[in-house]
């Protein structure tokens, strides 16, 4: 049976949806576990295509709405989150934050499995082994790093903060374990940016060199709100940060390399836009402004060993689109295969 149309798609969010005000108070009846619902996608994966969404940093904010909705319509298999879904974990505006985030994401969740990862905002507002049992009781995971397979692929999962050397040994077993395949690494904390993060050094450590060693596919960053996709040391970085919360200025678009392509909002000065505007720089260099903030998921597709990915607003507007395998190089449009996948863990 093929994909609905994407009239039927939003019709079907919107009625699962409807139920999320039945939502009860904090801990959820039922875990937003993704693994039960990996099975249905196991059933579409024999011919090695799916599809997947990444997102991050909704904050619970109300266009968090828009992206589920633009989210929806791509039919994914499987989302990935990179953190931050809610603005506080902890205390008692940490059940608050995770009541609203199931009252939003309720019809999303229930019907595509998303794969969080803790972020430095699901660790606030308390004491962070509160806020941490408490992620862990809304989504029904036990580890915080973890690992699972989807057909050619290896997802690894990897929790605020950055890795410690416990947690990168731990990784680079995870790497070995994955030769022969993509492999996909999402989180909170990133390791290159062209927004307001001082902190990021934008340079290689010691985790960077473990995905270069090990030939990673991509990194799916967030943290810094804004889109920023570079490729450095021969493995792409994505950050997926716009999905609901305030879009941060690109102070350091400076430190972007040629082919970089980056989008937030305008910095003071500097800029080839106004400093009340929205700026995108595309891959071969031409600039675009925005009156208003843009939302945004990137939509990844995989067919076999070919992976292309494109960042889409709640509008439709492409803000990029790229092959993450074999030359790099911009593309136009995507692959139109049916998405199929396989979980394992």
């Amino acid at each position: 049976m093929g994909r609905l149309s994407q009239r039927h798609v939003l019709l079907a969010w919107v009625l699962i949806a409807a139920g999320a005000g039945s939502v009860r108070a904090f801990p959820p009846q039922r875990a937003f576990d993704p693994r039960p619902l990996m099975p249905a996608v196991e059933a579409r994966a024999k011919q090695g295509h799916f599809r997947f969404i990444v997102f991050g940093d909704s904050k619970n904010n109300p266009p968090f709405t828009a992206v589920l909705e633009k989210a929806t319509s791509f039919q994914p298999d499987l989302a990935l989150s990179t953190g931050d879904l809610v603005d506080r974990g902890a205390g008692p505006r940490g059940t608050s934050e995770y009541d609203r985030l199931a009252e939003m994401a309720e019809g999303f969740m229930r019907r595509v499995p998303t794969w969080p990862v803790i972020g430095n905002h699901e660790v606030n507002g308390g004491d962070a082994a509160e806020a941490r049992e408490n992620f862990r009781r809304f989504f029904g995971l036990a580890e915080q790093n973890y690992a699972f397979d989807v057909g050619p692929a290896r997802f690894i999962a990897l929790a605020w903060p950055s890795a410690d050397a416990a947690a990168r040994s731990w990784l680079e077993e995870q790497l070995k374990g994955a030769r022969g395949r993509l492999i996909f690494v999402f989180q909170h904390n990133l390791y290159y940016t062209v927004g307001s993060k001082t902190q990021v050094k934008n340079a290689p450590d010691e985790t960077t060199r473990l995905f270069t060693k090990y030939g990673v596919t991509a990194v799916f960053q967030g943290h810094d709100h804004g889109y920023y996709r570079t490729r450095r040391d021969g493995v792409w970085y994505i950050t997926s940060a716009g999905a609901g919360a305030q879009i941060y200025r690109l102070e350091r678009f400076r430190e972007a390399r040629p082919g970089d392509v980056f989008y937030g909002w305008a910095p003071s000065s500097g800029s080839p836009v106004g400093p009340d505007q929205y700026w995108l720089r595309t891959a071969d260099g031409k600039d675009r402004a925005f009156n208003g903030p843009r939302y945004y998921v990137v939509l990844v597709e995989v067919n076999g060993s070919q992976v292309t990915a494109r960042a889409v607003t709640t509008r439709g507007e492409q803000l990029d689109s790229l092959e993450l395998t074999g030359v790099a190089r911009v593309t136009q449009r995507m692959p139109a295969g049916r998405a199929n996948a396989v979980h394992s863990r």
